[in-house]
């Protein structure tokens, strides 16, 4: 009974630790697939960032395809264009052959106590680039 006693605290932290990191892999995952689908989307329509405008409803701005991957992510995108969505012209201030950044971000809360004194609150992020294909 003692020794279950002495033991009982650490088995704890380590079921708590291994979930921890199990939560932690999948909100990096989330963060970079996100990311990836919103830069995929930018590639071919890099103007249409905001939900706005008669072209950007539903799932047809980056932000929206990349908040598939999770409500709760922060999609910043880079340049930013202007705020109502659009399709590329002559004019846009962005052009084929030029590079559009996505990021996602999420804010990370540890359950385990030690991990949470240790590295705090962390914010994940993941940020994917790519070039704008016309």
């Amino acid at each position: 009974m003692l020794e279950f006693a002495l033991t009982l605290p650490l088995l704890l932290i380590l079921a708590l630790g291994t979930i921890d990191g199990a939560r932690l892999y999948a909100t990096w995952n989330r963060t970079k697939t996100g990311a990836h689908e919103g830069a995929s989307y930018a590639q071919w329509f890099p103007l249409r960032q905001a939900q706005s405008g008669t072209q950007c409803t539903g799932s047809e701005s980056i932000t929206a395809r990349a908040r598939n991957e999770g409500s709760d992510l922060t999609v910043t995108v880079s340049p930013v264009a202007s705020p109502v969505c659009q399709d590329l012209t002559g004019a846009s201030i962005v052009q084929p052959g030029q590079t559009v950044a996505v990021t996602a971000a999420v804010p990370f809360t540890f359950l385990t106590p030690f991990a949470r004194a240790l590295w705090g609150d962390p914010t994940i992020k993941s940020t994917v680039r790519v070039t704008v294909q016309g």
